[in-house]
């Protein structure tokens, strides 16, 4: 699986049950930066429902 290359998971299934494919690879040592942020807030924003302005 292209995936796998990546080091991200991959699951399948309804939202009352999922089936892990491929387990995701551990991420420790991770330090959000300002573009995560910025990148977060604009996807929360966009969902309906969201209260973000």
């Amino acid at each position: 699986m292209k995936a796998d290359s990546y080091g991200i998971g991959v699951a399948a299934g309804t939202a009352q049950q999922q089936t892990v494919l491929l387990e995701p690879e551990p991420f420790t040592d991770w330090q959000p930066t300002p573009a995560w942020w910025k990148f977060s807030e604009t996807v929360y924003a966009s969902y309906p429902g969201s209260t973000s302005a």
